[in-house]
């Protein structure tokens, strides 16, 4: 094919030492050698062409491979720029998370870990229960007020805080049997305190040593000695008060939404983390924890987590998901359910 955008007739087609382009509209198509025989009515005369092998012929621009090799160079390297500046932007994917603690500016050889010894804890009728749900509370608030830990004498008093499950009598109004016990919790709890609370009683429920400490003995005989072990559930924590002295070495965060039971726990396990939020809210990353552990909320509600909404669990369904999240691929989660009749 001939290209010559000055050929205008027959009489100027070719002329002697024209230069000649021919173009190949088809790579796979070799051009050799070629010889081309023009006749006028004067002259003959011979032209040759010769394809050079260095370029690309198509119906596009030609370049010399030289350009082609500066062009994939200057790409190559606005890729790497690219690529470095998006590292940038992109947050690092997490490896630790944050410490909840409510004394940083304490040391923590001056902290103190509640141990329980008490196997009858959380045994009662339930005015006893309340009673002693109350007593807790004051504590809390008077350490709170001094903007101090708890000491010894008071984390005894603090540790028998058992919750309001199974209490809703003492929320309600019309209940005259529980009238007395309905104003103190209206003049001791602020109203986000008592609302709290109130929810909480058909969900939380006290975990009695028997069961946490068979837990922990199928754990150890699983070999566990160290890890980061979640408890996504803590209440006041009875995990954490009950851990063996063989697993001292593990590192335990606790996640609590109940206000006053969080509260409680960060003043009962001062050298642990301790989140006070709605298990959704939580920031914790996934496949971070060696085992979970605890016994989570039982109910007929639905917890509003953007990630797990599509599957419609119940709440005790939607913690053990999430937390198998959580928890390292081919690690433990040890989990009980409590499910009590309110009547």
């Amino acid at each position: 094919l001939i290209s010559n955008p000055s050929f205008t007739s027959i009489n100027n087609l070719l002329f002697v030492g024209q230069s000649v382009i021919i173009k190949q509209t088809n790579p796979q198509i070799q051009v050799v050698e070629e010889k081309t025989v023009v006749e006028d009515q004067v002259d003959q005369f011979q032209t040759i062409v010769k394809y050079d092998n260095n370029k690309y012929i198509g119906d596009d621009v030609v370049e010399q491979e030289q350009e082609k090799h500066e062009e994939t160079k200057q790409i190559e390297n606005n890729i790497e720029k690219l690529d470095i500046e998006i590292k940038k932007q992109v947050k690092p994917k997490r490896t630790k998370i944050q410490d909840y603690v409510l004394h940083p500016e304490i040391p923590i050889n001056e902290r103190n870990n509640f141990k329980i010894n008490n196997e009858n804890l959380g045994v009662g009728t339930p005015r006893e229960k309340f009673a002693k749900n109350v007593a807790a509370i004051q504590v809390l608030k008077k350490c709170e007020n001094e903007n101090r830990y708890a000491t010894l004498e008071e984390q005894e008093i603090l540790s028998n805080y058992v919750g309001w499950g199974g209490l809703q009598q003492a929320f309600d109004e019309k209940d005259s049997s529980w009238t007395n016990e309905y104003r103190i919790l209206k003049e001791l709890l602020t109203e986000d305190e008592y609302k709290s609370a109130r929810e909480s009683t058909l969900t939380a429920f006290y975990t009695p040593p028997v069961v946490i400490n068979s837990i922990y003995e199928v754990l150890q005989n699983m070999g566990l000695k160290e890890a980061n072990v979640l408890e996504p559930a803590c209440g006041t924590g009875n995990f954490l008060g009950l851990l063996p002295k063989e697993l001292l070495n593990c590192k335990i965060y606790g996640v609590e939404k109940d206000s006053i039971s969080g509260r409680i726990a960060q003043q009962l396990y001062q050298k642990s983390t301790i989140a006070i939020s709605g298990y959704e809210k939580v920031d914790m990353p996934d496949s971070f924890f060696d085992v979970a552990i605890g016994n989570v909320p039982f109910g007929d509600i639905s917890i509003n987590d953007r990630k797990y909404n599509k599957n419609h669990f119940l709440i005790h369904d939607y913690f053990f998901a999430k937390t198998i999240d959580k928890v390292r691929p081919r690690r433990n989660c040890c989990f009980c359910y409590i499910k009590r009749n309110n009547g």
